[in-house]
């Protein structure tokens, strides 16, 4: 942008001197006499020294081409002058450019930051009262309603979750007590267990929303964690579900070193093995879950799941809150929707990506990837 004004100003600046030099030129050139006579001594010549009369001096009178030479004059030294004046002015555009664009870029590098969820960021910007002094302040008065929006839902979300984990935690201790009493009948064993599965799922869902609403700004990112062994604690976490729902949990590991959050990072591994099991085969279903280290040099994971066909244009919407396919009212949820929301935040808060694509065949396909250590980024483990 810089180089473009300055470049404008310089074209600008030439075509005024340029046609100013013309009209200086049609104004003079036309305006003087083709030819000057100009009179001026005769040169000495001894054959006529006899001759002349000594009184009388010899006089030569020649024609001056004034008109030729004042225009040559006026476009050689014009010519000179306008590129002298292009230097200069392509000099002086470019320092004024700067000068003017010196807010834009403290507006664009501002921006940068906040669009990294520094929201307490702000230009601030120092100068007269202007059109770029007011789009700064403009700008500063968006970001700060959108700070002030984002931290009112933040701690709504994070206060509803506390408060409502008291009454949670009640509910599901008076569920233990009641599935677990040596005298109580099997009825009453039966609507404690169940009490129990609805509190541990509320609690879940609870769970997912403080992570879903968590903020960046504070997550821990030097714990080193090995994503291998967070994939060997989720599936024993989850082996006994697995078994009830006729899945089985398929493992290939190789050790990948993290620097990160271990209780966020372990949310991410156990969502997407709770979620692979929940949206299986009905009969013979199985998840595969891979960990290594990609040829790019970043930890790697994968989970694999059949199931039913997904549409490849409805992928995008799984990782967005409380969204669920093929689910309507008369069905009973198997998820709150936020397992795959939880993912991406965590892994986005990572500096890493995810993205899932339907499988063929059915089901789905979880693909995440997230930086090493940095001591280990150059060290890939040996594959087994």
């Amino acid at each position: 942008m810089q180089l473009r004004l300055a470049s404008w100003y310089t074209a600008l600046t030439m075509l005024t001197g340029l046609i100013l030099l013309v009209l200086i030129y049609l104004l003079v050139v036309p305006s003087m006499p083709s030819f000057l006579a100009v009179a001026r001594a005769a040169p000495f010549n001894a054959a006529n020294t006899v001759a002349a009369p000594r009184s009388s001096t010899s006089v030569a009178v020649s024609s001056y081409n004034l008109r030729g030479r004042v225009g040559t004059s006026i476009i050689t030294l014009g010519s000179l002058a306008l590129l002298t004046l292009a230097v200069l002015s392509a000099c002086m555009g470019w320092l004024l450019a700067g000068r003017v664009l010196d807010p834009v870029r403290a507006v664009t590098a501002t921006a940068r930051r906040i669009a990294e969820r520094n929201l307490h960021e702000r230009i601030a910007l120092r100068r007269p009262a202007d059109e770029l002094k007011e789009l700064a302040d403009t700008f500063d008065a968006m970001v700060g309603r959108l700070e002030r929006s984002f931290d009112g839902q933040r701690r709504f979300v994070a206060n509803a979750s506390h408060e409502l984990r008291t009454p949670l935690a009640t509910a599901r201790a008076v569920a233990e007590v009641a599935a677990t009493a040596p005298n109580a009948s099997p009825d009453a064993r039966r609507l404690g267990t169940r009490l129990l599965t609805i509190a541990v799922a509320q609690e879940r869902l609870l769970d997912s929303l403080l992570a879903l609403a968590h903020d960046e700004s504070t997550i821990d990112r030097t714990a080193h964690v090995d994503l291998a062994g967070l994939v060997v604690e989720a599936v024993a976490a989850h082996l006994q579900s697995a078994q009830a729902a006729g899945v089985e949990l398929l493992t290939e590991l190789v050790a990948a070193p993290l620097s990160g959050d271990a209780a966020l990072l372990t949310r991410v591994v156990h969502n997407l093995v709770d979620n692979a099991i929940r949206y299986n085969r009905a009969e013979g279903g199985w998840v595969r879950i891979r960990v290594g280290v990609g040829e790019d040099g970043r930890a790697r994971l994968s989970v694999v799941n059949p199931g039913s066909m997904i549409d490849p244009a409805d992928v995008s919407a799984l990782f967005e809150p409380f969204r669920r396919l093929h689910y309507d009212r008369t069905d009973h949820p198997r998820g709150s929707g936020l397992g795959l929301s939880v993912v991406r935040v965590v892994v986005q808060a990572h500096h890493g990506t995810v993205r899932a694509e339907p499988r063929a065949g059915g089901g789905l396909e979880v693909h995440v990837a997230l930086p090493l250590c940095p001591e280990d980024a150059d060290d890939e483990p040996p594959r087994s």
